[in-house]
């Protein structure tokens, strides 16, 4: 399966997240030199050699895309990054020099290319692979929904913790009545 590639103006090296470039002057000289847009794709680094030129490969950890490549990829790098991606390498506790990303840029003055590149790599993933992307729990969708969320309790006071255990009972029992509801009705 083939991936409309005419909307990519330049792929980039794969490169360390780590080595992702912290401030504004040398994100705004990339966006200048290459595009602001395009679509990131996540990999391990003993992935590379096998996933090798290819858009769409099963060894391809996360992809996304944004308007705003290099400042949005930046929270990748960031040990505390709040990118899903950047959440999963922190809960997996995987090693940042050992995570890499390349750029599939696009043109900037375009609203919608590198949405539809996205979606268009997304979909054959899914496809082929079953998957959009290995590491779904990275997802800004309702896949990486708990391990954001288990990520944002360990950022809360005790007392929080404690008000958040009496509410999430409360929640439990919600939705166990919401599903024996709803299941019921099935029968």
């Amino acid at each position: 399966m083939n991936i409309n590639d005419s909307r990519i103006i330049k792929v980039s090296e794969w490169k360390k997240i780590s080595e992702l470039p912290a401030n504004d002057p040398i994100q705004e000289s990339l966006d200048e030199e290459f595009s602001s847009s395009g679509v990131y794709q996540v990999a391990m680094k003993d992935d590379i050699t096998d996933i090798g030129d290819s858009i769409v490969h099963e060894s391809i950890n996360y992809t996304g895309q944004s308007a705003r490549i290099h400042s949005r990829t930046y929270t990748i790098r960031q040990p505390k990054g709040s990118h899903g991606a950047s959440i999963y390498i922190r809960e997996n506790k995987l090693d940042r020099d050992e995570v890499m990303i390349r750029y599939l840029y696009t043109d900037s003055s375009s609203s919608t290319d590198h949405t539809s590149l996205e979606k268009e790599i997304h979909d054959t993933s899914e496809k082929m692979f079953g998957k959009k992307f290995n590491w779904k729990e990275a997802s800004a969708g309702n896949d990486g929904r708990f391990t954001r969320i288990l990520d944002d309790c360990k950022r809360l006071t005790s007392s929080e913790l404690l008000q958040l255990k009496s509410d999430l009972k409360d929640f439990y029992f919600d939705a166990v009545q919401k599903e024996a509801l709803e299941n019921w009705g099935d029968g």
